[in-house]
């Protein structure tokens, strides 16, 4: 009786000593998971193996926090909140939150602005080009109206007249040519006598 007293009393006390240790072990803290996030704009596939073609297990969208549980070359295998598994190629997650939905929107209505903004000046711009190229075939008909020839008939002479009637300056500079053609043919014609009456020795005309 007294040994098998004894024997208990050494097991108990060496329960009483394993359980202390125990509790006097520090606990291990969790490894802590990494997590990854579906990048801006895009619906991403989890497939069921890491390769191209395999089945879809369930799709997430941006901004889904997904935890990783292992990685295999280019693709990630990723444990989403409802828990299912599934692998993604690494490219098409982000190792940071992405922006709310408030400011992708707010992103995106200054693209927009951007882009009508762009558009207006492009508008305006073919507008102007518009207004030049007329501008310049009116320079270049108004060109080509004052250079043209005038024929040495009377209709061409009265259509010349006709068409610069309505410029004051041009009725003058048309008399002063015309008084200019008239000295020059009496000139003309007093040399030419002159020039008969000396050949034939006073002859005259």
């Amino acid at each position: 009786m007294p040994k098998r007293l004894a024997a208990a009393c050494i097991a108990t006390c060496l329960a009483t000593c394993l359980a202390g240790s125990v509790l006097a072990a520090p606990a291990v803290a969790p490894k802590p998971v990494e997590s990854l996030w579906v990048a801006p704009r895009q619906s991403l596939p989890l497939l069921g193996l890491p390769q191209l073609g395999a089945p879809v297990v369930v799709s997430v969208d941006t901004g889904d926090e997904l935890a990783v549980l292992a990685r295999q070359g280019d693709y990630v295998q990723l444990r989403t909140a409802a828990g299912a598994v599934g692998w993604a190629r690494s490219s098409s997650l982000t190792a940071e939150p992405p922006a709310p939905a408030g400011g992708l929107a707010a992103e995106n209505a200054q693209l927009a602005q951007q882009v009508t903004t762009l558009d207006a000046q492009v508008r305006a711009f073919q507008d102007e080009n518009a207004q030049m190229r007329l501008r310049l075939e009116g320079a270049e008909a108004e060109l080509a109206r004052m250079t043209r020839v005038v024929p040495l008939t009377p209709a061409g002479v009265f259509g010349f007249v006709k068409r610069q009637a309505v410029e004051p300056a041009t009725w003058i500079a048309l008399l002063v040519l015309v008084l200019a053609l008239l000295s020059a043919f009496r000139a003309g014609v007093s040399h030419r006598n002159d020039s008969i009456r000396q050949r034939f020795g006073g002859l005259d005309l």
